[in-house]
């Protein structure tokens, strides 16, 4: 099938398309317009692993693992960066909360 097809029938994005395009030229030294069915599972897991936050780097690097144990450790690494933005947010959340009290106590 053709991206125009791809695109319509599975959403894939551009920029998923784009690192899909730069994994086969660093993989295989091929750059294919037509895709097909085996090329599926790729695309989804570079959906996947762009929502999840992955640059291009660490996409090819997980996509290039053969080791389970290494995936493993790439995405514990994603996520322990996630809950460390979140925890930010969350004392950045306290502090308002805290700056809002202070005003509606008169203190401020």
């Amino acid at each position: 099938m053709n991206k125009n097809d791809l695109q319509a029938r599975y959403q894939i994005t551009q920029q998923v398309l784009d690192d899909f395009h730069t994994w086969q030229l660093h993989t295989c030294n091929i750059r294919n317009d037509v895709y097909f069915q085996k090329d599926l599972p790729i695309l989804q897991t570079i959906t996947q692993l762009r929502i999840i936050g992955f640059n291009l780097f660490e996409i090819e690097e997980y996509l290039n693992s053969n080791q389970s144990k290494q995936k493993i450790q790439l995405l514990n690494k994603k996520r322990s960066e996630r809950l460390t933005i979140i925890h930010n947010f969350e004392k950045q959340i306290t502090s308002i909360d805290y700056l809002k009290f202070q005003i509606n106590k008169g203190d401020f």
